[in-house]
């Protein structure tokens, strides 16, 4: 558990540096966190083993709702005005 405490806000922060780095080149965040979590992960460098499928679920949901505002607060009038009324429709329909 000590590990978890320690490793996991410093790889919060190594992404939200890299995000800001990588920012120029319009790379978005997720595709950061999940460079860092297949890297720090079992699958190449074998440093943490996720076994927990519930607590990944929660996780991942609490990430969707903070993507979700962000690209809500983010978006400008302008560009929700362009897509809304298609949107609509296809929300409707489908």
């Amino acid at each position: 558990m000590d590990v978890v405490c320690v490793v996991g806000p410093v790889l919060l922060i190594a992404i939200a540096l890299a995000a800001v780095w990588l920012d120029r080149w319009s790379v978005p965040v997720i595709l950061v966190a999940l460079g860092a979590g297949i890297l720090f992960g079992s699958d190449v460098l074998r440093l943490w083993h996720f076994g927990d499928i519930g607590l990944a679920n929660r996780v991942a949901n609490l990430a969707l709702v903070f993507i979700l505002f962000h690209g809500g607060f983010s978006t400008r009038r302008s560009d929700f005005k362009a897509v809304a009324l298609p949107a609509a429709g296809l929300a409707t329909w489908a």
